[in-house]
């Protein structure tokens, strides 16, 4: 009860000093599309018999690289419902653009990182052949707008000095084309692999400089237009990285309501608000409502995104939803991707019922 009363007012905080614009304005922000994770149903099962937890993980159990069925489904579900302007549910699609090419640093006995297109990654299934031409669609319909997450979701360094040390659950992973599994560990992007922007070392910035700079230009070429914002994985990064996304005409940084700071020694918060913007000038956009049905069938996602929506139009905040790409994947289990669009239909659906002026918009992308 203290710990909900607490981020109660913690959400109330965040959302009074955000910027107002004086309009109920609602999107979604997605991220991971385009990223490997769990390859398979089979490839599950030989994990499992290893010994590895996967069922403890919603991303192990039920993400899967995106095929057409769920970005068809996603587009229906988001033009079921429109704003006071007849527009769609707007969901931003942040892009993994690209991830691993196994053969290659196999091939270079773990010396060498190579990248594979994320578009190049889809024709390793036989269902992903029409996803990049629906999310066009998408985006000329007004449903969809990709955005940058990161050239890859790896932490390279660190992941692949522990491939060429042989470490067992790396290993583990590469072996059945997976960078990251869950080990029993909790959530701990680190361990993981995870925080792609993490700076720990120099060698680390500089890693990571080069995969912003190459991963907006693959996005570039990819979408026809630049990305105006980022989101970091896992939330994590530090001002350096604020820096390099400067150098490339990035505005807006994405954000959950704290930005975790990598450390050697620990990591550090720093709390964020919506209009907020550093010494470059770069505006802190941040996610105030929490929508993840995948994480816990048996909770009311509705009524509790419903809450949340409301705190923020009490404060005249825009409602930024917080909805990864897994609450949508049908590919590993149909079930899953089922209950994820039935509950965001159903949300979207109650919002224009309670607030039939409500803009689905993104206020500072334009």
């Amino acid at each position: 009860m203290i710990r909900k009363i607490i981020s109660n007012l913690s959400l109330h905080r965040t959302n009074a000093v955000s910027l107002k614009k004086g309009r109920r304005i609602l999107y979604i922000e997605s991220d991971d599309w385009g990223m490997l994770r769990m390859r398979s149903n089979d490839v599950k099962s030989s994990l499992i018999e290893k010994g590895y937890p996967i069922n403890d993980c919603i991303f192990n159990s039920y993400d899967r690289l995106e095929n057409n069925e769920d970005v068809q489904s996603l587009s229906e579900v988001l033009h079921s419902v429109t704003d006071q302007h007849e527009r769609p549910g707007l969901m931003i699609l942040n892009n993994i653009v690209g991830n691993p090419d196994f053969e290659n640093i196999k091939d270079s006995d773990f010396n060498q990182y190579y990248v594979q297109p994320f578009t190049e990654t889809y024709k390793q299934y036989n269902d992903t052949g029409q996803v990049t031409t629906l999310i066009n669609e998408g985006i000329r319909t007004g449903c969809f707008l990709p955005q940058f997450h990161g050239r890859e979701h790896v932490h390279i360094n660190n992941w692949m000095n522990d491939l060429k040390s042989k470490q067992k659950t790396a290993t583990d992973g590469f072996e059945v084309g997976m960078f990251t599994i869950t080990s029993g560990i909790g959530s701990d992007c680190k361990k993981e692999y995870l925080d792609a922007m993490s700076v720990y070392t120099s060698m680390d910035l500089n890693t990571i400089s080069e995969s912003i700079s190459e991963g907006l230009k693959m996005f570039s070429d990819t979408w026809g237009f630049s990305s105006v914002s980022a989101i970091a994985p896992c939330y994590m990064w530090n001002n350096d990285v604020e820096a390099v996304f400067h150098q490339h005409q990035v505005s807006v940084l994405q954000s959950g309501r704290a930005q975790i700071i990598p450390g050697v020694n620990g990591n550090s918060i720093k709390r964020r608000t919506t209009g907020e913007k550093n010494v470059s000038g770069q505006m802190y956009t941040v996610r105030n409502v929490y929508f993840e049905p995948s994480t816990n069938k048996n909770s009311d996602w509705v009524d509790y995104g419903l809450s949340q929506i409301k705190n923020a139009f009490f404060w005249g905040a825009p409602a930024i939803i917080n909805s990864h790409r897994v609450n949508y994947i049908g590919s590993l289990d149909p079930k899953n991707r089922d209950f994820g669009l039935k509950s965001l239909q159903k949300l979207l659906a109650e919002v224009k019922k309670y607030w039939p002026d409500v803009e689905f918009v993104h206020p500072f992308i334009h």
